[in-house]
C-alpha cells in the first residue's frame, strides 16, 4: 500500500495580544494509521491578513509534500474572536 501525506490543524491558540498560533501536524499515513508526524507552526500577527496567512501556509505545506490543510475553520473561527 502506498503511503500518503497530509496536514491537519492540531491546535489554534490566541495570545493575549491577539496573535494567533497555529500548530499543524504533518502526518505520514499508512492505510488508517499515522506512522510518522512532525509539527509545522504558523504565527499570525494581529495586523496580518488571515486568509493570506492561510494561503501562504498551505503553499508551504504543499511544497513540502503534505498538500494544503483541508479544514482551516478553527483558524478562521479564532480570528473572529480577536481582541
Amino acid at each position: 500500500m502506498a503511503l500518503d501525506k497530509r496536514a491537519v490543524v492540531e491546535s489554534v491558540t490566541m495570545m493575549p495580544n491577539g496573535t494567533i498560533s497555529v500548530r499543524f501536524a504533518k502526518q505520514v499515513i499508512d492505510g488508517d494509521s499515522v506512522i510518522a508526524s512532525e509539527w509545522h507552526r504558523l504565527i499570525i500577527a494581529p495586523s496580518e491578513n488571515i486568509p493570506n496567512a492561510i494561503i501562504a501556509a498551505n503553499a508551504d505545506l504543499t511544497a513540502s509534500g503534505y498538500g494544503p490543510c483541508g479544514d482551516t475553520s478553527l483558524i478562521q473561527n479564532m480570528a473572529t474572536n480577536r481582541p
